[in-house]
């Protein structure tokens, strides 16, 4: 699902993808997103965490724990 801004934004809806917009530029916000994303793939069956393009799947010995 591909978030979509309205043809007609309430001030609300601007203001929040202008927030959005600038978070995604803060290396922080970047690095913290990637790493859930990350950690939700790791929960993953090991067969679906290989199909999620541009994330790597987990390693044998991460998942020793």
């Amino acid at each position: 699902m591909t978030p979509e801004l309205p043809d007609t934004p309430t001030e609300e809806q601007a203001e929040a993808w202008v927030e959005l917009a600038e978070l995604s530029l803060a290396p922080g916000f970047r690095s913290s997103v990637r790493r859930l994303a990350e950690d939700h793939v790791a929960d993953l069956p090991h067969r679906r965490a290989r199909s999620v393009p541009g994330v790597a799947p987990p390693s044998p010995v991460g998942r020793q724990g």
